[in-house]
């Protein structure tokens, strides 16, 4: 009988393997969810930089518009006045 006998795993110890493999992946997903979650603030964090970029760019694009177009107007309203002049000019030497 001594010789065919074979211990048995002690339950407790078994339960606790069980236990502390069960730990060890909550703690693995865990860490996984806490690396998407950075991923995800990180990219939301450069897509929102990307936006304020194009939004100034935007804005630095319409103040040219706008500073050309009143350079231009000026540049027009220079030739009307200097083309009235001329032509006053010429009514008076007639």
């Amino acid at each position: 009988m001594i010789k065919n006998y074979e211990p048995q795993p002690d339950p407790v110890q078994q339960q606790m393997a069980q236990v502390e493999i069960a730990q060890g992946a909550a703690k693995a997903q865990k860490e996984e969810a806490l690396a998407k979650n950075a991923l995800a603030r990180t990219t939301l964090t450069e897509v929102k930089a990307q936006e304020a970029a194009s939004s100034i760019d935007a804005v630095v694009a319409n103040k040219y518009a706008d500073v050309y177009t009143k350079v231009e107007k000026g540049k027009t309203e220079s030739v009307k006045a200097e083309t009235d002049r001329i032509s006053k000019q010429a009514k008076r030497q007639s």
